[in-house]
């Protein structure tokens, strides 16, 4: 059972992932970091254009690393759930559920099923 709670936990902390759009956000940032990067190598712009560009751009950067924080909490708090529901159902403790996380099988499994959402979204 506390493998079971343990795959709800990733699943759900995996599905809240995606359906939040983490990664697209996360793809965002990225793009508008190489876009300021490209703006700030253009030989052809003057530097007042290039410093308010940036200046934009890191303001942006700010937004979109906020919001993947919240996004990325969001998650976690929501994949709590399935372990408080099967404590409070006495179905299996804590002490047997969190050192399972830990566990090489559990990190293997949710590793690669990160790589999948991440190239799914």
């Amino acid at each position: 059972m506390s493998y079971l709670v343990v795959a709800a936990s990733v699943a759900l902390f995996l599905l809240g992932f995606r359906f939040l759009q983490v990664p697209a956000v996360a793809r965002a940032a990225i793009g508008e970091s190489r876009e300021a990067a490209s703006v700030l190598r253009d030989p052809d712009i003057e530097e007042e254009q290039k410093e308010e560009r940036l200046q934009k751009a890191s303001l942006i950067l700010f937004g979109k690393l906020f919001s993947m924080i919240l996004r990325t909490v969001a998650c976690a708090l929501v994949s709590f759930l399935p372990l408080v529901a099967a404590a409070w159902f006495g179905l299996a403790s804590e002490e047997e559920v969190i050192p399972l996380f830990y566990s090489w099988e559990v990190i293997a499994a949710t590793v690669v099923a990160f790589v999948v959402v991440w190239r799914w979204s």
